[in-house]
């Protein structure tokens, strides 16, 4: 089968020379913002849609609090599959107005994300339906990719960065590192958090994988706040890079691990302009630090 939405993925390697100076390594972000919906989800779209292609459905489920709701939605529509997604009633006007404007079919339900997970999986197994929750091989596949781009040009002493909650993006990239020289990986969370939203809670739902993950890789985990999260918004911005605050963690925790002299990359997950002016404002007020 041909693959289906060739400009997804392929998303530049960039090196910063201030930021490498600041933390005294050789720093790189992996722009993930550069993929059609703005966001790494796009990748795990793809192999979602096209595992259900290959499976001759043309409905799925999923349950998300933003991003990936957006991106299965957006692809699903373009080649003519029906979207169902879960979301708790805490989600944004934003979101909810652009995922009506992509025609996926809502079900907002009165709970929290791990509710959302629990109803949409209950959903799927009564109608049979494609189920593209966390935990989805198809989704980890998507985000090999990216470790894949990264071993191609860094392949030594090697240290990715990656927010991280439910697992799929971490567990994805260090399958495509792995087996790069002295390499490692770190998973940036936010435990408590008002405006990264789409970390918050560390929730873990790769479950099992996640933990052989973590223990292959002797995964160092960051637990960062949303000052932290903010100041590291505000820098990023000073270097053209204008991202939602999740991706922001992954800079935010470097001033909590020993980086010297390894060539570090933060994978930058998606854009700020899709999300609430609110966001938007932490960006765009003083944004140089003083």
């Amino acid at each position: 089968m041909t693959t289906l939405f060739p400009v997804i993925g392929r998303t530049r390697l960039v090196k910063s020379e201030r930021l490498s100076k600041m933390f005294d390594c050789s720093l790189y972000v992996k722009l993930e913002l550069q993929n059609p919906t703005h966001s790494h989800k796009d990748r795990e779209s793809r192999k979602i849609i096209e595992e259900m292609i290959s499976q001759n459905k043309r409905e799925a489920v999923i349950a998300s609090t933003g991003n990936a709701a957006i991106s299965l939605a957006a692809l699903g529509r373009s080649v003519g599959c029906k979207i169902h997604v879960f979301c708790s009633y805490t989600i944004t006007k934003e979101r909810k107005e652009l995922l009506k404007l992509l025609r996926a079919e809502l079900h907002i339900v009165k709970g929290s994300y791990h509710y959302a997970v629990k109803e949409s999986e209950a959903f799927a197994a009564e109608r049979n339906l494609y189920l593209a929750n966390p935990g989805n091989p198809a989704k980890r596949r998507g985000d090999m990719e990216i470790g894949e781009e990264i071993s191609e040009m860094l392949n030594k002493n090697l240290t990715v960065v990656v927010p991280t909650n439910n697992g799929t993006l971490l567990s994805g990239v260090w399958e495509g590192i792995k087996k790069a020289e002295n390499s490692d990986i770190v998973a940036a969370t936010a435990k408590e958090t008002r405006i990264a939203d789409s970390i918050a809670g560390f929730h873990q739902l790769e479950g099992r994988h996640l933990k052989e993950i973590i223990q292959e890789s002797s995964c160092e985990i960051v637990n960062v706040n949303d000052i932290e999260i903010e100041k590291a918004m505000k820098l990023l911005a000073t270097e053209g890079i204008f991202c939602e605050p999740a991706s922001a963690a992954s800079l935010a925790s470097l001033e909590k691990i020993r980086v010297r002299g390894r060539n570090v990359v933060l994978i930058i997950t998606g854009s700020a302009f899709k999300f609430a002016k609110k966001d938007l404002s932490k960006i765009f007020v003083s944004p140089r630090l003083e």
